[in-house]
């Protein structure tokens, strides 16, 4: 999967533009300077999404074109630059256009990051900083020259992805396993507790057992030796 980064201008290699920073307010994680390698799969890849901070505005990124806060421009660490792409913020439903233009983000766990123009469209704002996307190709240059059409490249650029097969089955599957783990502690539970109709074990049996009759009580009568007046 892809990752993301929010830098500064220790995390950039020489060669390449200074690093975007993302506006966000979320803990700084550890930063990864080495990048992966390039991604041509053309498939759909889900993470989180930051943006540039507004004082990269007009820094050359890694095609050397100036940063447009307002523009389409993202940065991605391994499509390949030049690739156009539609990213679904996964919370808004809102979608836009991006084209890689610049390496990053170098935060561990994001995806990529976009111009604050594209973060607006998609619903991303300055307080809440990042956000789960979508992020699906459409168009992806290949190192011999040709293009290799996206996951998106014939849906509407307003359809909202939905989260690819193999992320949602991971999510359906960790939440089967708590269902079936609450269920068995639930069927634990009533198996300990006895019901309240039901009497304890103890009661039962004593309830089965037939008492005995009772003795009758001797009548005077009775009880008379029949030769003691004899």
């Amino acid at each position: 999967m892809l990752s993301s980064w929010a830098g500064d201008d220790t995390a950039r290699k020489d060669h390449e533009s200074p690093p975007s920073a993302a506006q966000t307010s979320a803990p700084q994680q550890l930063k990864s300077t080495v990048d992966p390698p390039a991604d041509t799969s053309a498939r759909k890849r889900v993470g989180k999404a930051s943006f540039y901070a507004k004082q990269f505005s007009g820094r050359p990124m890694a095609d050397g074109v100036p940063m447009d806060p307002q523009g389409d421009n993202a940065a991605s660490r391994t499509l390949p630059l030049g690739t156009t792409a539609k990213v679904t913020n996964v919370e808004t439903g809102k979608t836009a256009i991006v084209t890689i233009e610049d390496r990053g983000p170098y935060v561990d766990g994001r995806l990529v990051d976009l111009s604050p123009g594209t973060a607006a469209k998609i619903g991303l704002t300055p307080k809440k900083g990042i956000t789960k996307v979508v992020v699906a190709p459409i168009a992806v240059p290949l190192p011999n020259g040709k293009i290799k059409a996206g996951a998106a490249a014939h849906e509407p650029d307003d359809k909202p992805d939905k989260i690819p097969v193999q992320d949602d089955k991971v999510t359906s599957d960790a939440k089967l396993a708590r269902d079936e783990t609450s269920a068995h502690d639930e069927k634990s539970i009533r198996e300990k507790k006895p019901a309240r109709d039901e009497k304890p074990a103890h009661d039962g049996k004593l309830a089965g057992v037939d008492k005995p009759a009772a003795r009758a009580k001797p009548t005077k009568l009775a009880d008379a030796d029949p030769n003691r007046d004899k």
